[in-house]
C-alpha cells in the first residue's frame, strides 16, 4: 500500500508541478511562475536547514527507502524541469532546483550511512 501511495503522490505532485512550469515558464503567466519560484526556494531552504540535523537525514532515508523507485525516469523528469527553467531564462531558479535535488541525494546517502553505520 505504501508503494502505491508513493506512486500516486509522485504522479500528483509532478502533474501539478509540470502544469505550473508549463503555464509559468512556457506560457509566461506570472502567477504560475510565482508559485514555482516560491516552491523551489522553499524546498531549497528546507533542505539547507535540514542538512544540519541528523534526525532529518535519517527520516529522509527511511522515507526514500519505502517509496517506489522511479530509477532513470525520475532523473529524466528532474532534468527536464531544470532544462525548461534554464531554456526559458530562469537560470538562477534552475540552478537552485538542481542544488536542492543534489542536497536531497546527499542527505539520503548521509541518512543511509547513519542508519547502516557505514561511517568511514
Amino acid at each position: 500500500m505504501t508503494k502505491t501511495k508513493s506512486i500516486l503522490d509522485y504522479l500528483l505532485f509532478n502533474s501539478v508541478f509540470a502544469t505550473f512550469i508549463y503555464f509559468g515558464a512556457i506560457q509566461g503567466i506570472s502567477g504560475f511562475m510565482n508559485v514555482v519560484t516560491f516552491l523551489i526556494w522553499f524546498l531549497f531552504i528546507l533542505f539547507i536547514l535540514g542538512s544540519f540535523i541528523e534526525e532529518t537525514k535519517i527520516r529522509l532515508y527511511e522515507s526514500a527507502k519505502n517509496k517506489f523507485n522511479w530509477g532513470i525516469f525520475g532523473h529524466m523528469i528532474t532534468a527536464a524541469y531544470i532544462g525548461v527553467l534554464v531554456y526559458y531564462g530562469h537560470i538562477l531558479l534552475g540552478s537552485i532546483y538542481l542544488t536542492t535535488v543534489l542536497f536531497s541525494y546527499v542527505m539520503i546517502e548521509s541518512g543511509r550511512k547513519l542508519v547502516e553505520g557505514d561511517n568511514p
